[in-house]
Formats: C-alpha cells, structure tokens, sequence
C-alpha cells in the first residue's frame, strides 16, 4: 500500500480526544490515517495513548467500515463494536466551494481516481484517465491526490493549493494538475476535496537518504528562488 506497508504506531494513529461516557467509561477518539476514519476506543480503565493504539492495531484491519466503536479489555481483547450513529465522532471539515477558485481551473471528480499507492499522510499516487476533448479515453495520468480529512488541516490546504495554483510555471516546481470535486449527497453540491499535482516518479528524499546531492541541485534551488522573487 506503500507508506503505511511499514509504519510506528504514531505515524498512523492520532489521538483526536480523550473523555468518559456513562455507560461505554473512558474512550479515545483516534484518527486512522491509512484508512482515514475515526474510531473511538473503549477501555475499563482509563488508558494511555500506546495501549490504545496497540489494541486498535490488532483489529482495525479487520473491522468493518462502518464500525465507529469498540470496547477492549485491559488486555487488549476486541469486546464488542458498534455502528451506532451517536458512537461516532467523526468531524466533517469544511470544503470550499468551486466558486472560491479562478474558473478556468481544470477538475476532476473524486470518482474518476484510482488509488495506486498511499505516498504520505494525507498524499496518494493515483491515476485518472483525462478525457477532455477525446473521443476516446487516453492513457491513465499518473498524479499526487492531495487532500483534507480533518479539521486541523483546512488552513494548511488553503495555502497549499492557492501557492500551487498561483506560482510561476517553472520546470522545477510541480504545478497544478486539477482540483478535485466531491458531494456529500447525489443531489448535493459539488465542493472542492482536495487537488492533484502531477505525479514525479524516484521517490523522496527519505527513501534515499544516501542520494549525492550534486551542485547542479543547488543552481536549481537557486534558480527556482529567482524566480519567485
């Protein structure tokens, strides 16, 4: 699945909250990254965030996606899970609207992605097949899905995707690909998800941290920051 094939426990859970429920007692709200969802965690004594990440370790891959609860023993053991509405404490960020950004911008819809790899929190290697103004569906374009899925995030993004849009075309900064359209219901309106940039192949400068970093990289950079300037 690529980022999270190999990952400390940390890095793909997120403790949202901790509170007390009079009937379920103390419970973690914790972000899932990887399957990006939020579950609470139930235990009969109140317990750090390492227990409850451990124990939700064990079950998370084999839970259904509609389970937004469990409850484990204090050694760990799955008691129970649950679908009920009121267990679920997932937060709906806000998305923008499309009027919010120039109208010449190319979209995609969220639908038309297929997800190839997880690159990041947050960032996916995906493919769509650009259809604009052929006949026939072309090859598959490789791009970066980046997007939102909790609140936090919603200024990060704003800035993210309005700095992609708006800076100069140059051959070392990845541009803007699409922004990415979603709805909430059929009949919903479309809102902005998240966006896609076009997808560099070699990795990141963590999956090669023994990579020379030649001066030819340098005048690059250099040339980029002239640029901008």
């Amino acid at each position: 699945m690529g980022y999270f094939d190999e990952y400390e426990l940390d890095s793909r859970f997120k403790s949202v909250f901790e509170s007390w429920h009079p009937v379920h007692g103390p419970y973690h709200a914790v972000i899932d990254w990887d399957q990006r969802r939020t579950i609470t965690v139930s235990t009969p004594e109140k317990a750090d965030h390492e227990f409850v990440f451990e124990a939700l370790e064990e079950f998370i891959d084999d839970l259904p996606a509609d389970v937004v609860h469990i409850a484990v023993s204090n050694d760990g053991e799955l008691l129970s899970s649950s679908t009920a509405a009121e267990s679920d404490w997932t937060k709906i960020p806000f998305y923008p609207s499309p009027s919010d950004f120039p109208p010449h911008l190319p979209k995609v819809h969220r639908s038309q992605l297929t997800e190839i790899e997880r690159l990041g929190l947050q960032a996916d290697h995906v493919t769509y097949e650009p259809t604009l103004g052929k006949p026939t569906p072309g090859e598959p374009k490789h791009v970066v899905f980046k997007y939102y899925i909790n609140e936090g995030n919603i200024v990060m993004f704003w800035h993210e995707v309005n700095c992609t849009l708006r800076i100069p075309r140059h051959p070392n900064i990845v541009p803007l690909d699409c922004l990415v359209v979603d709805s909430a219901t059929l009949s919903g309106p479309e809102v902005i998800v998240g966006f896609t940039t076009p997808f560099i192949a070699g990795g990141s400068i963590m999956d090669n941290v023994g990579r020379v970093f030649k001066l030819s990289h340098l005048k690059q950079l250099i040339t980029v920051r002239r640029s901008l300037c």
